[in-house]
This record gives structure tokens, C-alpha cells and sequence, in this order.
């Protein structure tokens, strides 16, 4: 029985899918903590650079298992652009605020999807959902308010915002180009769009930085760790979405918030004010209900291949092409 068999297998058991999203939770964090790592050590990052890895490592994995389609370019090529520019924010907003304020503030995604949703796709939202955004935007204002004004903060916090309403415009994009096609087709046309323009970017704006910069063993580590982990992570996500949905994803990833907070507290010299709590906690409590509470998704002309999940990943083809290869 090979390897692929094996974990399809073992995706049939509910309890061993909520480990494989907490295993997706923490290797996102840990790529978050090593940013802050390596700007902690050389006092700076470098963002582009480091997504010009990650996105060519994407693309050398998933070239091969990308199906032929007449699908535009220019829709993948708009959710590529915000997703990088998601990416780089987000990195940028590592360094600039505590760990556990960036996390918690980019998954505040799932509030900027809703009304998005809801004026462009027509989508429902409920009552319910309309007060969690309330309470999602309490927090907020209380972790600015916590963090203060001095420093950097409120510029990381800003980003860490920016970053994903960012993301949540390119989710409702991919939403629909995943339902019109494949995941497959997504992640390879994904890394295609993103590969040359993060290898531009980086040879027109980080070219200096790269001789320059202090290339320790600790800092290489802490390079290759990122662009494995965010890879694995990207690849992952979508097959573990397979045998899930999105409102389970949505609440298993709420786990990044404290493992981000208690990082940040232990090994990073973070100093938790009761305000800064207060607002810490409204966050998951509002992305709760958000999810609880979320009106039935209803697709249409969507056959048995579609799951509930609003986005759907890997097609029966690649799945099948990666048994092949295993």
C-alpha cells in the first residue's frame, strides 16, 4: 500500500483531520516566527526574496500535475498579485509588531470576506454574522489601542490588516476559479504568476540587500525552514480541505492566535496587557460565531465532486496522478 493510499485512508477519521489542521496552524506560525527570527538577528528581512523561493519551490513540486484547461490567465493572474501582496505585507508586518498582534489581526480575513461576498457574489450573511463582525472589530480596535502608538506597532498592525483584506479579496477570486476548474490548475498557475514577478521584484529592489546582508548558518536555517514550511503549508492546505470544510478550517485555525500569543510571551519578551487580552479574545469568540452561524452555502450546477467547502481543492485527476507517483 503506498504512501498516498495510506493518508486518504487515514483522512476518513475525523480526529486524525483536525490533527492535520493543527499541523497546518503550526506551520504557519512557525513560518511567521521564523521571519521575526531572522529580523530579531539582522534587524531586517527580506520579503521578496524569501517568497521568490517559496514560490519557485511551488511551482518545481506542482508543474506536473497541472491539467490542461482553456481557462484566461488573467483572472489567476489578478488573485497571484494580491496573494503576494498579501504575503508581503503580512511578512513585513512580522517585524514591525509583536507575533501574536500580526497573527491575530491577518486572520480577521474572514470578516472582509463576508461583506465582499455579499455585494459582489450575492452571498447571504446572517445577523449573527454581522455581529461577530462587530465584535471582530472591537478587538481590533482594542489591540491597537494596547499596542499604542510608539514604535513601529500600529504600522505592523495596520499591515497585518492590509494584508488580509488582501487575502480575502483574492479567497472570493479563487473561490470562483476553483469552482470554474481545479485547485490543481490554481496552484500551478499560482506559482507561475508569482515566481517571475517575486525573482523581479526581488533582482529590482533586494538586489543590494542580498550581498550585503549577514548570511549566518543561524539566518540560512532560518531561510530554507521558511520556504519549506510556507511550501508544505500550501500544498497541504488543499488536501486536508478535501475531507473538511471551511468552517472547521476556519475554527481549527484559531489556534494560531495562542500559539502565536504564547510564542510571543515566552521567547520574544511580549508583555500582555489586560486590554490587549480583552481585545485578544474577541477575535476567536467573533470568528466563532461567524462560523457557527454561517447560512447554508447553496452552489449552483455544483455535481457530487464539490463539498461543502466554498473552496474546494484538489480535483479526483490529480489526486489519482499522485497516487501514480507514489
Amino acid at each position: 500500500m503506498g504512501i498516498s493510499t495510506c493518508l486518504y485512508k487515514m483522512m476518513e477519521k475525523k480526529w486524525f483531520v483536525m490533527i492535520m489542521w493543527q499541523v497546518c496552524a503550526i506551520m504557519n506560525v512557525s513560518g511567521a516566527s521564523f521571519v521575526t527570527l531572522m529580523n530579531n538577528l539582522n534587524g531586517r528581512t527580506m520579503p521578496f526574496f524569501q517568497l521568490a523561493l517559496t514560490y519557485t519551490t511551488l511551482l518545481l513540486v506542482h508543474f506536473k500535475f497541472a491539467p490542461k484547461t482553456s481557462m484566461p490567465w488573467i483572472k489567476y493572474f489578478i488573485v497571484s498579485v494580491l496573494n503576494f501582496g498579501g504575503d508581503v505585507t503580512a511578512i513585513y508586518a512580522y517585524t514591525m509588531t509583536s507575533l501574536s498582534s500580526s497573527m491575530l489581526l491577518v486572520t480577521t480575513v474572514i470578516f472582509w470576506v463576508a461583506p465582499i461576498s455579499y455585494f459582489f457574489l450575492k452571498r447571504d450573511i446572517s445577523w449573527q454574522q454581522v455581529l461577530s463582525i462587530f465584535i471582530g472589530v472591537t478587538g481590533i480596535v482594542l489591540v491597537f489601542v494596547a499596542d499604542g502608538i510608539g514604535d513601529t506597532h500600529w504600522q505592523g498592525n495596520v499591515l497585518a490588516l492590509a494584508s488580509a483584506f488582501c487575502y480575502a479579496i483574492a479567497n472570493i477570486l479563487q473561490e470562483v476559479l476553483v469552482f470554474e476548474n481545479t485547485i490543481s490548475t490554481f496552484l500551478f498557475r499560482f506559482s507561475l504568476c508569482t515566481a517571475p514577478v517575486a525573482t523581479i521584484v526581488t533582482g529590482s529592489v533586494e538586489w543590494k540587500q542580498i550581498y550585503t546582508y549577514h548570511w549566518s548558518w543561524q539566518i540560512i536555517c532560518l531561510l530554507i525552514g521558511y520556504v519549506i514550511i510556507l511550501s508544505l503549508y500550501y500544498s497541504l492546505v488543499p488536501f486536508v480541505l478535501q475531507h473538511s470544510s471551511a468552517t472547521e478550517m476556519n475554527i481549527s485555525f484559531l489556534s494560531n492566535n495562542f500559539y502565536s500569543l504564547a510564542l510571543s510571551i515566552l521567547f520574544f519578551g511580549q508583555k500582555a496587557s489586560w486590554l490587549y487580552l480583552i481585545g485578544f479574545i474577541c477575535i476567536p469568540i467573533a470568528i466563532i460565531i461567524f462560523c457557527v452561524w454561517a447560512p447554508e452555502e447553496k452552489y449552483r450546477n455544483a455535481g457530487p465532486q464539490y463539498s461543502d467547502n466554498p473552496h474546494y481543492e484538489f480535483s479526483q485527476k490529480y489526486i489519482d496522478n499522485t497516487k501514480l507517483v507514489n
